[in-house]
């Protein structure tokens, strides 16, 4: 797997740039590995009806979303990612 396309959030509005880049469809997935409140919102944002989103990084509290349009509305599958020995990799 390699990159074919890079985005630098501190140089783009990253939901727009994903939503022209893929012609208003948005991503299938989702892979949320930094744990940052901010690029999971983002994320779904940019998330097409009835994506899948798997969260694999830890938050430092509590997260707030807008669950209605960015979950429940859009029929998305959300799953957290357990069992890595992730203080020992």
């Amino acid at each position: 797997m390699g990159a074919t396309w890079v985005l630098n959030p501190l140089e783009a509005d990253i939901v727009e740039a994903i939503r022209a880049e893929t012609h208003g469809d948005g991503v299938d997935v989702l892979l949320e590995m930094s744990g940052n409140a901010t690029a999971l919102r983002q994320g779904l944002q940019a998330l097409t009806q009835g994506g899948r989103v798997s969260l694999l990084g830890l938050f430092e509290g509590p997260v707030s979303l807008d669950l209605n349009t960015t979950v429940i509305l859009k029929d998305v599958r959300l799953y957290g990612i357990t069992g890595r020995h992730i203080f020992a990799t």
